[in-house]
């Protein structure tokens, strides 16, 4: 009773709202209601419906803050199907990519994340296996402790299934309280077996964004590094065999900060990354999209952006070669982006998503992570239109033809694209043990609470007239 109390009392809300039907490929969505929630990962289901992960600042019992790990599968007119929901102590980078979601054998989803029980002071790799139905078959942690017995800080941000069975995970390991971290890596089974974990580092800062597997069995660790590369933060890829050994690693960037926070898999062999850069552009930060071939030179890289700031979130290949992209422009306001891009890097199409009223701006948005679906594509991020010092889940579907007479929420923003130049420098890292295992740690979970949703268009206020 203790555990739904706690998780009840925060008052997530999360539920179906009359839409008067949804134009497939064309409507925005928020979920949430008076507190923090941001979606960090979106899956495309079998049935039409989108499993959604992330995380929420609450008001917990007593009226201590609280934060939550949640995952929820949503249908595809919008209501809940089911969810699950995890309590912990606090989300320090909880806007910044804490976990992810995938699709498991038998249609279930595993859940890859962080979680900070509230009685601890360190932070645990979590992961959770949901069945088909929604019904939760098992969550286990991780964590471990340093030289002298310091508590070790474990995240999560990425994973990928391997074809060979399992599935690895990437993000960071950390002494508590030290700035010094290693991108980490480990491969568990489907029934959460750690199977082998390495760290990658130097005597700076490193850290793993994402992880995606080569059609040869090795594995693509993507993430950044100030130890390597060409000075502050550089983008940074390795790619290792199935059991964690480096083949061949690179750092890629410019004399200042250029980051790479997603990545995927190219037909035919090598990877995309995006991100964002201070090194090359037109203005300020600017999106930054590389392609490599198997062994990491670079085919192609750009950058886009104009006034303000641009930072991907997310990055797809589809299927015939094309590239699309998602992130945040700040301008006067923050807004959604979705950038279409030709297979080789060339700037089709850019579409911003911002609530207006003339030269008003009314809301902040920030897409997240995107999605494939027949049409189009699914986007999750955040958006602050129904309230001013709080954040909510967004999801919007968006089809091509999707143009700003459907919905007003659509709007244009002017990019420039420009050629980058970033060097490709081999790094010298090499892998080391660490002393992450399984743990007995736990936290309040419940999978019953009430959500509420606001459709944001279509609507009957923006339906162009016959």
């Amino acid at each position: 009773m203790r555990n739904r109390a706690i998780v009840a009392a925060a008052a997530l809300a999360w539920g179906l709202a009359a839409s008067g039907g949804a134009l497939h490929g064309q409507w925005a969505r928020i979920y949430g209601r008076s507190t923090d929630e941001v979606a960090n990962a979106v899956l495309a289901a079998p049935d039409g419906g989108y499993v959604v992960t992330g995380t929420s600042n609450n008001q917990g019992a007593a009226g201590n803050t609280g934060a939550f790990l949640w995952i929820v599968k949503v249908a595809g007119e919008g209501g809940v199907v089911w969810q699950h929901v995890w309590e912990c102590a606090d989300l320090s980078e909880g806007f910044n990519r804490t976990g992810t979601v995938l699709a498991a054998p038998g249609g279930g989803y595993l859940l890859a994340a962080s979680l900070k029980p509230r009685d601890l002071t360190a932070s645990y790799a979590f992961l959770a296996l949901v069945g088909p139905d929604g019904s939760l078959v098992w969550d286990k942690f991780y964590g471990g402790v340093g030289p002298g017995g310091v508590p070790l800080n474990f995240r999560i941000r990425n994973a990928c299934a391997a074809s060979s069975g399992g599935f690895l995970v990437v993000g960071s390991v950390a002494v508590e309280a030290s700035l010094d971290k290693d991108l980490w890596a480990a491969r568990f089974d489907w029934d959460g077996r750690l199977l082998w974990q390495r760290r990658y580092g130097g005597p700076a800062a490193e850290d793993g964004f994402a992880v995606r597997e080569e059609s040869d069995g090795t594995f693509y660790l993507a993430g950044q590094t100030q130890t390597f590369g060409a000075g502050m933060n550089d983008a940074w890829v390795l790619n290792v065999d199935g059991q964690g050994d480096v083949l061949w690693q690179k750092a890629y960037g410019g004399p200042r900060n250029d980051v790479c926070r997603a990545m995927d898999i190219v037909a035919g062999g090598g990877v995309l990354m995006a991100g964002d850069t201070l090194s090359f552009g037109p203005g300020d930060t600017e999106t930054w999209v590389l392609r490599l071939d198997r062994a990491g030179a670079v085919v192609w890289q750009m950058a886009f952006g104009g006034t303000g700031e641009d930072r991907a979130g997310d990055v797809r290949a589809d299927a015939d070669g094309g590239v699309v992209v998602v992130g945040s422009h700040t301008g006067r306001a923050r807004d959604l982006f979705l950038l279409e891009l030709s297979a080789g890097g060339g700037l089709e199409r850019r579409r911003t998503f911002g609530e207006t009223i003339g030269v008003f701006e009314l809301s902040n948005e920030t897409g997240l992570a995107v999605d494939l679906i027949e049409g189009g594509w699914v986007v999750a991020g955040v958006s602050d239109l129904f309230g001013a010092v709080r954040a909510d889940v967004l999801l919007v579907e968006i089809s091509p033809a999707w143009e700003r007479a459907a919905c007003r929420f659509l709007k244009t923003v002017g990019t420039e694209a420009i050629e980058t130049s970033a060097a490709s420098v081999d790094s010298t890292t090499a892998s080391a043990a660490t002393l992450a295992g399984p743990s007995d740690a736990r936290v309040p979970h419940d999978a019953t609470l009430p959500w509420s949703s606001r459709p944001l268009c279509p609507s009957k206020k923006n339906r162009p007239r016959r």
